[in-house]
């Protein structure tokens, strides 16, 4: 394997061996290319949340289901945990400063908010696809809640996506 060390897991371990061992396997998950997802959901008072998600997949095609994960300490998971509806952009190439912006709670609800986002749908503007949802199911597992949504309308365009890998933003020739 390149050189690198075969990691066991983490029961056992000293708390400063432990330290070393979750970096080591965040930096080995972060070898899998993923895209990266903006998920928005809107309140009762009009207020947008959204916020940059990379753990997005495909579940069933029969009935449409998607799911994405977001961490169980973070101050937004009990709004998406309690959404009924959310929009799943994934965004292009050109969309990285989005990214960003939402990775790091976003703007609040000011007009820049507002004028990133497709009306009601609150799809991404020119986003590479889009799924609006309904909440389907909510699992806890380890630190993070996975949603599962299910589907209930889908657009895409044919831009190129946006893909995170190793840490950073990279784009594929199409």
């Amino acid at each position: 394997m390149d050189g690198s060390a075969y990691l066991r897991p983490f029961a056992g371990d000293a708390p400063d061996r432990r330290d070393d061992r979750k970096a080591a396997y965040r930096k080995t998950l972060a070898q899998f290319a993923t895209g990266v997802t903006i998920v928005s959901c809107m309140t009762a008072d009009r207020a947008i949340h959204a916020m940059t998600v990379n753990s997005f997949t495909s579940i069933s095609l029969e009935p449409p289901l998607v799911l994405w994960s977001l961490r169980r300490s973070s101050r937004r998971c009990s709004l998406f945990r309690e959404a009924q509806n959310y929009s799943i952009s994934i965004l292009t190439k050109n969309q990285s400063s989005l990214a960003d912006l939402w990775a790091k709670g976003g703007p609040g609800q000011n007009s820049l908010a507002m004028s990133q986002f497709d009306g009601e749908t609150l799809l991404v503007k020119d986003c590479l696809a889009g799924f609006e949802c309904t909440r389907h199911q909510t699992i806890d597992a380890g630190d993070h809640t996975m949603v599962l949504g299910r589907v209930m309308a889908f657009r895409h365009n044919t831009e190129e996506p946006l893909i995170y890998f190793d840490g950073s933003y990279h784009s594929v020739a199409m």
